[in-house]
């Protein structure tokens, strides 16, 4: 039985875990951000003071295997009571059962025997804390939400500290499950507010520099105003190198087709396919087609529409459980 550990947050994790959910004779456990302070997450952390529920009850319902079945009602916005109004069903779900456990781990507990999740879900934290960034130029800024969407107006620049306040030690369950992996998977998702979220928590990148497992980071395929802008390949796979203490044993490159129409719609966003230059003796690259192309209508907030570009979770099955099985 392997135990592989996954790191981030976001959609990219949750494709991950739908990629990895059907690979027989492992053992899953994802560690999770718990710094969103954004959106309907954000509102509930606020007003009832519990940890944002978003990217935790996302991570459950991807190890479900009734996912389709459920995903539906759970993605469900309520609209006409003023109070619950944006608010998802699965994360009033999940707020519920924690107000009621008084315990964010026993109400994700629960919330994984309800759904038969097929691997159990860590909060990097249950201490409440906030991600903060310093850029090049000295300035510093606090909360995920304002890393990861910054203002039009604000000038583009690079993070060079990622950080917490107040630094608390991550969760013991969550640095036990890095000790003990036979790998570890950072990414796809943003890097700093998803990924590099969960290591600089006190006690995380110490615990992957020192864990015997293989480490596995999936690169990114889009860039992301703010955080990534600019950067390539190499770019990324340094910044894991910086923070989690170790270069990745292996780096997963797409290398499929992404429609131009796409393209243009992330350029017009300042967003950009990240260019592949990254080159290594010490790091087995495997670049191949994992990307899932898709016209999507969202609103968040004020802002509607985008295109996305996701990684494929059945092309990922298939380069993961290659590499698990060696």
């Amino acid at each position: 039985m392997k135990k592989v550990v996954t790191i981030g947050g976001g959609t990219g994790q949750a494709v991950v875990l739908v990629a990895l959910r059907n690979i027989a004779n492992i053992d899953i456990k994802a560690i999770v951000s718990t710094m969103d302070d954004g959106g309907s997450t954000g509102r509930l952390r606020q007003e009832l003071g519990i940890l944002p529920p978003a990217d935790p009850y996302r991570c459950v319902l991807a190890l479900s295997p009734h996912q389709e079945i459920y995903a539906p009602f759970l993605r469900k916005r309520f609209s006409n009571n003023k109070k619950l109004r944006g608010h998802r069903v699965g994360n009033m779900l999940l707020a519920m059962l924690d107000q009621y456990t008084g315990s964010f781990k026993e109400a994700l507990g629960a919330l994984e025997e309800v759904l038969e999740a097929r691997g159990r879900v860590l909060p990097i934290t249950t201490k409440k804390i906030q991600l903060c960034a310093e850029y090049s130029d000295g300035y510093k800024v606090c909360g995920e939400d304002a890393i990861d969407d910054p203002a039009v107006d604000v000038p583009l620049r690079r993070i060079t500290r990622l950080y917490t306040e107040p630094e608390e030690e991550a969760d013991k369950e969550a640095l036990m499950s890095v000790t003990e992996a036979d790998y570890i998977i950072l990414g796809p998702g943003d890097l700093y507010t998803s990924v590099l979220a969960n290591v600089v928590v006190k006690g995380m990148g110490e615990a992957i520099k020192n864990a015997k497992a293989r480490l596995i980071f999936i690169s990114n395929i889009m860039s992301k105003r703010g955080q990534t802008h600019g950067m390539k390949i190499s770019d990324l796979v340094n910044e894991i190198g910086k923070y989690c203490l170790r270069k990745p044993d292996f780096v997963i490159i797409n290398n499929g087709k992404i429609l131009a129409s796409i393209k243009e719609k992330y350029q017009g966003k300042g967003e950009h396919v990240i260019v592949d230059d990254f080159s290594s003796r010490q790091t087995e690259i495997i670049k191949t087609d994992i990307v899932k192309s898709s016209e999507v209508k969202k609103e968040i907030g004020d802002r509607l529409f985008r295109s996305y570009v996701r990684h494929d979770a059945s092309k990922l099955n298939k380069v993961l459980e290659k590499i698990i099985k060696l």
